[in-house]
This record gives structure tokens, sequence and C-alpha cells, in this order.
């Protein structure tokens, strides 16, 4: 009973609201009618099921129509065809701007909370600027690059300048679900990285971000990884003078890949802080110029001092 026409006898100024679903669940109102109109026409042309769902505000009184009854009237009253198309060319047009307006709305929302997210993670200066060590910088960077791409592992590996330049596991991570990737981490706790070898090495020998849709077998990391349902992993390079001093590494269970507005953000994050890494640096040496000899770099008068 789907190729039925109803229309609005009479009452008061009588309100239905014409819904259709959207991917996401939701629904979206594309009309009102009023006494005098119609619905259901649609079904009257091709016979297929309705694509709306029609709802009354107040009680009212509806007539019925179906296909057979209406091919008949059209045949008998060929005036009405004019304005029975017009009828529902306007109301199509009507229903399409809206819809359209709706969308548009809706992209315009998604894109200034994308906006807000990403001024939120690239703006990290302050939080950072309280922390007292360098690998408390790198956590909170870690932490909100993860809660901005919603990547359930974040990792920093970092250079060992005493041991040939090589990567070693930081204490740094950001895990969501601990026992799921527990086994992953320790992997990766136990393991030092070269130049061009897996995820950070490539980092590391590039200077450049890396992705990986999947760990190769070859990998001390790939069992681990594949039990833990990992999919693909995402590095970047953290650089001071021109030199690779970190990698972060970003791991996902969905085979998703960076955007270029994440690429982005990330970079931003990176490349501060590779400055605050650097200034760390220089504070560091200056303190220690402060209270040792510059030829003998033993401690001076002003260490001794300092510790009375």
């Amino acid at each position: 009973m789907s190729s039925i026409l109803r229309g609005i006898v009479h009452g008061k100024t009588i309100e239905l609201t014409e819904t259709i679903p959207l991917p996401e669940g939701q629904q979206v109102a594309l009309a009102t009618l009023e006494q005098g109109e119609f619905f259901g026409e649609l079904a009257l042309l091709d016979s297929e099921r309705r694509s709306g769902t029609v709802s009354t505000v107040d009680p009212c009184e509806l007539f019925r129509l179906d296909r057979e009854e209406f091919v008949w009237l059209l045949s008998r009253n060929p005036r009405v065809v004019p304005q029975f198309l017009t009828t529902l060319g306007g109301r199509l047009r009507r229903i399409n701007e809206k819809f359209f307006l709706q969308v548009l709305e809706k992209q315009a929302l998604q894109a200034e909370t994308e906006r807000e997210r990403f001024r939120s993670l690239i703006q990290f200066a302050a939080a950072a600027n309280e922390a007292l060590s360098v690998e408390k910088i790198m956590q909170i960077a870690v932490d909100r690059i993860c809660s901005y791409t919603g990547w359930p592992v974040g990792h920093v590996y970092s250079v060992d300048e005493h041991a040939g330049g090589d990567l070693f596991s930081s204490p740094v991570w950001h895990v969501a679900g601990p026992e799921r990737f527990d086994s992953f981490c320790k992997v990766s706790d136990m393991t030092r990285f070269g130049a061009g070898m897996e995820l950070p090495g490539k980092v590391l020998a590039t200077g450049k971000p890396a992705f990986l849709d999947c760990l190769t077998a070859a990998s001390p990391r790939a069992k681990a990884a594949s039990q833990a349902g990992i999919r693909c992993g995402f590095g970047f390079p953290v650089e001071t003078g021109g030199e690779v001093a970190a990698v972060l590494e970003f791991f996902s269970d969905r085979p998703v890949k960076p955007d270029d507005v994440t690429l982005e953000a990330i970079a931003s994050v990176a490349t501060q802080l590779g400055r605050m890494i650097e200034r760390n640096r220089w504070e560091e040496r200056l303190r220690h110029s402060a209270f040792h000899d510059a030829l003998t770099d033993l401690p001076n008068r002003a260490l001794f001092l300092d510790r009375l």
C-alpha cells in the first residue's frame, strides 16, 4: 500500500513534518504541510517504498488516493497534470535547498571543530613551558597528538649520542588500553634501532616523516604488533640543530593514514619540541658553565658555595 497519495481535507492550520533518515541515523525536517496540501506523490509515480516519514503535529483529517484512482483522475482531468507537476517541482526544489543548507551548516561546524582541535594541539607550548624536563615536555606532546588523532599508541625514541647515534626507547608512552598493548610496549622498550631499521630507524635516516601500513616480519616488534591488532604506524622526526634528536612514533588499530591537516599539526608540534629541547640543552650548559671551571671542567667556588 505504498502507492497512495494523502491530502489534508480541512481543519485549522495543520502542520505535518516530512523527514528522511541520514546515514548517521539522524533525521532532517524537509517540509511543513498545511491544509489543502498533499504528500506521498512520489510513490504514485514510481511505486517505490517511501523515502521519508510523515507525522502530524495537530489532529487532522486526511483523504487517500491510490495509484489506480490517480491515473483515472489524470485521464479524466488532464488540466490537473501541470498543476500537479508545478507543486511537485516546487516541493522538490525547497527540499533540496533545505537539505543542502543543512549539509553546509554541518560541514561548517565540522570545519570549526577541526580548527579548534588543531589550535589546541599546536598551542601546547604554554603547558610544555611549565614542564621541568624534556621527558615531561615529550609526554605532553605525545598525549596531545594521540588525543587529536585518536591513535591508541604513542611513543618516543631518543637518540643516544654516546652510542653511535642509535635510537633507544624512552619512558614516554601514551597507551589506550595498556593490557592490550603491554607486550608491544615491552618489546619496544627492549629494542634499539639504528638508522634505516624499521619505522623509527627510517625516520632517523631520512629526517622525514614515515608511514608504514604494517610492520614487516623482519621487525622484532612484528609479532607483538600483530597480536595487539596494530594495523599501521606513523613516525615523525624531532630535530635540533639540523639533526634528529628524537622520533615520535604512533600506531593505530585501524588502516588510516594522516591527512594534510594532521601532518601540518604534528609538524608544528615537532618544530616546537625541537626548539624546547634546544633551549633546555642551552640552559643545562649555562648551569654547568656557571659552576665548573672553563679549563679543567672541575667544580668551581660558585658550586661549592651553592652546596653549603
